[in-house]
């Protein structure tokens, strides 16, 4: 029980790694069982309840199975970017966009800030839209992306 005893009174909610360490220590319930119980190792949860750990790279299936074992809602331990790339078909968004914009795939692949050959693999589904080109949408059509997170 030492571990809890370690905890900080005060969480970072804003971030996953908060959310989670608030869940675990208000609970009582130690790392090694939430892994066990989610069946993922121990390891990786140390590393989500790490603050430096970067989000981005963080599972969502991982993170939506930490918030069914506790109980919480399925996105809870996501962020914007997580929820964008489960709830949002990326590879229609990007087309539609593009065509709207009555851009070429070179074109709209130099407005993101991407090579031609990675924005192909976006458009095509062969690649997951990486937390920058999402930044970079959201900062080119802001409202229009917030419209589409569910």
């Amino acid at each position: 029980m030492r571990y809890f005893l370690s905890m900080p009174l005060e969480f970072d909610m804003t971030k996953i790694s908060g959310r989670l360490n608030y869940e675990l220590f208000d609970r009582r319930i130690p790392k090694s069982r939430l892994a066990r119980e989610v069946g993922v190792s121990r390891d990786l949860v140390g590393n989500y309840t790490r603050a430096s750990f970067s989000e981005e790279s963080m599972q969502i299936s991982v993170l939506k199975s930490f918030a069914e074992y506790l109980g919480k809602d399925t996105y809870y331990f996501c962020n914007d970017y997580h929820k964008f790339i489960d709830t949002v078909d990326v590879v229609n968004l990007l087309k539609r966009l593009r065509q709207e914009k009555g851009m070429t795939q070179r074109m709209f692949a130099e407005e993101l800030n991407v090579t031609l050959a990675m924005y192909k693999s976006y458009e095509v589904g062969k690649c997951r839209l990486t937390y920058l080109v999402y930044l970079r949408l959201r900062e080119l059509y802001g409202s229009y992306v917030d419209q589409l997170i569910k």
